[in-house]
């Protein structure tokens, strides 16, 4: 490069571009003794944001299945599929992480109708708003108290 210039490249982590809903899906997991109700915050034809204070660990498998958005109002095509965990975001309690404390999950087995119900439900809704995190607090060191330190809604990727 020319004049000290930095060259930067860009890699795209998604398949395809998620779109905002407001879903509930259930939830099975072998770490779970019942499958659970979530809500799910955006999804694309490939994975999925479930929001969630009691998460799994990342490369965990799940079991996924709910109703795709109907603009009309009607119920939608079911879906079913298979995912794998690939994002965590933990909550410390604050209203901000409870809004944003969740899972992306990554579907590993979701057959081609479904896709494609999924894919053309999801035609012309709109994207997520960017999720608002809150900052874990510096480690924090007095005479008169232990060491403190919060952990908030830090985002973990998969390696």
């Amino acid at each position: 490069m020319d004049g000290g210039q930095v060259g930067i490249s860009i890699t795209q982590r998604r398949d395809s571009l998620r779109r905002a809903v407001r879903l509930s899906a259930k939830v099975r997991s072998r770490a779970w003794q019942n499958a659970a109700t979530l809500t799910v915050t955006d999804v694309s034809e490939h994975g999925m944001w479930l929001r969630s204070n009691e998460t799994l660990s990342i490369g965990e498998e799940l079991a996924v299945s709910f109703q795709t958005p109907e603009p009309s109002g009607g119920s939608g095509t079911h879906v079913a599929a298979l995912a794998r965990v690939v994002r965590v975001a933990q909550s410390c309690g604050c209203a901000l992480c409870v809004e944003t404390a969740g899972m992306g999950v990554r579907f590993v087995a979701l057959t081609d109708a479904h896709r494609l119900a999924l894919q053309t439900a999801l035609r012309g809704l709109p994207p997520p708003l960017p999720r608002a995190y809150c900052l874990p607090e510096p480690r924090i060191e007095t005479a008169s108290s232990a060491p403190r330190e919060v952990a908030c809604a830090q985002l973990t990727n998969q390696p």
